[in-house]
Parts: structure tokens; C-alpha cells; sequence
């Protein structure tokens, strides 16, 4: 099966904001987002706060969380592709964490 693979490279403009997603992988049945993050230590998703805690060396550090994120590329990804009238694949996404070695 035929697949085009896209990583970060390229900034889009869904028509109102500019956006860069990680990885996109384009196949003739989907559209893969793929939202990677590389997080030493622990990791707590806090759906309450929509937050993502990381515990490292007993410091607490909060981000966004990499769930919303991925939501917000994929409506703005959808919007995009509406543009170019490639709507009618789904879309489907994913968060890979990764450690990086240290």
C-alpha cells in the first residue's frame, strides 16, 4: 500500500493559524498523526488540569497535555486538508513517549 511519511518539517496553514505536527503518515485508507515526546523520568496525566507532570530527580515540571494537543492538530489538520478538498480520509492520532538516553 502506497504511503507518504512527513515529519516536522514543514509548517501548514489551516486558514487561520499556522501548525506543525511531528509526524503525519498519509495512506490510501488514513491519515496517521503521531505526537512524539521525549521525557526523562515519570510521567502522570492530569485529566483534571489537562496537564502532563514529570517527576525527575524529585522535581515536579507540568506541560500541556500532549492528548489536547493532538486533538487541536487534528482539527487543524482536518481543516487544512478541507482546503485542499482531501477531506475524506479519516484521521486517526497518537502519542508515542520515548526516554531519551542519557
Amino acid at each position: 500500500m502506497p504511503r507518504l511519511i512527513f515529519n516536522s518539517s514543514s509548517r501548514l496553514f489551516d486558514g487561520t493559524h499556522y501548525f506543525q505536527i511531528d509526524s503525519v503518515i498519509i495512506t490510501g485508507k488514513y491519515i496517521l498523526i503521531v505526537e512524539t515526546k521525549n521525557m526523562p523520568g515519570t510521567l502522570n496525566f492530569d485529566t483534571e488540569f489537562n496537564q502532563l507532570i514529570r517527576t525527575n530527580e524529585k522535581v515536579e515540571e507540568a506541560f500541556s497535555d500532549p492528548m489536547i494537543q493532538v486533538k487541536r492538530h487534528k482539527a487543524q489538520l482536518r481543516k487544512w486538508l478541507a482546503c485542499l478538498h482531501l477531506s475524506h480520509l479519516p484521521i486517526e492520532s497518537l502519542v508515542v513517549i520515548s526516554t531519551p538516553v542519557q
